[in-house]
């Protein structure tokens, strides 16, 4: 079967693993089943759904006995994305299993995306910054040799972000403002609001406020703007405003982004994305701070107390909250 039917496939309609096992026992059809099983609220710890692993390795020994490479390279993608949260190690081992089976398959798109994804790993679970670049600046080259601008501008901007952690501004900047450049050719407007948001980031860094808000009110405006209306990212961008504000004693300016998040945080649409416990974590710790700016020491416990509970059951469900 073609990788192209494959991951046409990977979503299907979920069927239980008895049931697979008796009656289609191909490599497509079990990774289906386990991709279905690995979706976020298993992957994420928030519910007690089937385990995958038993099918994507089951599938995998079809695969192998089949010689099919790419049925191979989906099937340890599909593993690498069920232990992000879990074991960032085994998630990279994984990728990288799936970025050489790609290349074997000749599937270059896929096996650019692996690196781009090792880079996440390495920053957001193991806080590997220098690692994180390599395979950030690998999935660059991988994506300038495939002229694929729209992702080579995604990476562009995160390469920026963490040269930025790096201290690294000045190359910092110039690849974010590369970044902001493809994805206005592209006519990308939420491109390049990310890649502003990434840019408040980098002048966070290097202590200019200022520029840091500038850039962070610009992304919010074009996420305001969009009919559709990201709510996670502005949400991100409020908790970075409120920081900011806070600590440049702005405390009416911070009232304002703190009013819009505390109506927020509850919403449907922040249950909706892989980062939003990480978004809500940051507005908790940030609202305290904001209380305690405020001189008022009881709503300052209160938030201070909303994020220890939130932390200890994302721990107690098996999240990985390194730096938090």
């Amino acid at each position: 079967m073609s990788f192209v039917k494959i991951h046409a496939i990977f979503l299907l309609l979920t069927i239980s693993a008895h049931t697979i096992a008796q009656t289609d026992d191909t490599p497509a059809s079990i990774v289906t089943k386990a991709s279905e099983q690995s979706k976020k609220p298993f992957y994420m710890g928030l519910t007690a759904r089937k385990d995958p692993m038993p099918l994507y390795t089951a599938a995998d020994s079809l695969a192998r006995a089949a010689g099919n490479t790419a049925a191979r390279a989906v099937i340890n993608e599909g593993i690498s994305f069920c232990y992000y949260l879990k074991d960032a190690d085994k998630c990279i081992k994984y990728y990288l299993a799936a970025y050489d089976l790609f290349n074997e398959a000749g599937i270059k798109m896929r096996s650019a995306q692996c690196l781009h994804n090792i880079a996440f790993a390495y920053e957001e679970q193991k806080s590997n910054t220098p690692e994180a670049l390599k395979y950030a600046k690998l999935a660059i080259q991988a994506r300038t040799e495939l002229k694929d601008t729209l992702s080579m501008a995604n990476m562009l901007k995160y390469a920026g972000y963490l040269e930025g952690k790096m201290h690294d501004f000045t190359i910092a900047k110039k690849d974010v403002a590369e970044a902001v450049r493809l994805y206005t050719l592209k006519k990308s407007m939420a491109g390049a609001a990310v890649s502003y948001h990434d840019l408040a980031l980098i002048y966070d860094e290097e202590h200019k406020p200022d520029s840091c808000l500038a850039s962070i009110v610009t992304a919010k405006n074009i996420w305001l703007a969009d009919t559709k209306k990201d709510t996670s990212r502005i949400f991100n961008a409020n908790n970075i405003m409120l920081r900011v504000y806070t600590s440049e004693n702005r405390l009416h300016d911070a009232e304002a982004v703190f009013s819009e998040n505390n109506t927020l945080v509850n919403s449907d649409a922040m249950q909706e994305t892989r980062r939003s416990y990480m978004d809500m974590l940051d507005f908790y710790k940030n609202a305290e701070a904001y209380f305690g700016k405020r001189n008022e020491p009881k709503r300052a416990k209160e938030y201070q107390a909303k994020y220890n509970a939130y932390k200890e059951d994302l721990e107690q469900r098996g999240y990985h909250l390194e730096g938090y």
